[in-house]
């Protein structure tokens, strides 16, 4: 037997709890930068074309300034949310593998598994999604935007609008995949939330059994 067989029970839920507590609040934290993240660009855009400002620098691009300025400023706010839910899905995936196993280790003091396959499934999704968006999805529409705004301040009108529309074309197919990632990350985080409930007794009468002997 090793020293991880050996471990006692109490000690081991106890990582169980730990584990459990790093999950949620990993996901919680990508929760509340993607909605807080589309907030921001409902905000940006509307708020931005109502100034309909002028820039200097695209001065030989004749329209549609606001979108430049806007764009410049989300950019850089999805960037660091892409990269921020990869470091988050696999801080939650990791946290969750870590409990579970902790948790197999004293399956005769915890409730049956019950929804871990869910679990498991919903976190796949979730992580095969925040990749897929990080490193296909968004450089696309990436290189698009960068080239919109080069042609843009170069004056090549038709460059610039075509990169607009490729651009265009696929932020529908963005937008749906960032509300998709806030609600697998949600049913993530509930489910997370219900397999804490169920286990609390066990805890608490694993840690009150210690306290008695």
């Amino acid at each position: 037997m090793n020293d991880a067989d050996a471990m006692p029970p109490g000690r081991r839920l106890r990582r169980v709890v730990c584990c459990e507590f790093l999950h949620g609040a990993a996901l919680s934290v990508w929760i509340g930068a993607t909605v807080v993240t589309g907030a921001a660009a409902a905000v940006a855009f509307p708020v931005m074309k109502a100034l309909d400002p002028m820039l200097p620098g695209f001065s030989q691009y004749p329209k549609d300034h606001w979108a430049i300025a806007a764009g410049h400023v989300m950019y850089r706010v999805f960037a660091l949310v892409n990269w921020l839910g990869i470091a988050l899905s696999l801080l939650a995936c990791g946290s969750f593998a870590c409990a579970a196993l902790h948790a197999r280790r004293v399956r005769s003091s915890m409730p049956p598994r019950g929804r871990f396959p869910l679990r498991a499934t919903v976190l796949g999704l979730l992580l095969a999604l925040t990749a897929w968006n990080t490193f296909a999805l968004s450089p696309g529409m990436n290189r698009d935007l960068r080239a919109f705004w080069d042609a843009a301040r170069a004056g090549r009108i038709e460059s610039a609008d075509a990169h607009r529309a490729a651009f265009d074309e696929r932020h529908p197919i963005a937008s749906r995949v960032l509300g998709a990632q806030a609600l697998l990350a949600s049913a993530a985080l509930i489910l997370g939330c219900r397999a804490a409930v169920r286990r609390a007794p066990c805890v608490a009468s694993t840690i009150d059994g210690n306290h008695e002997s």
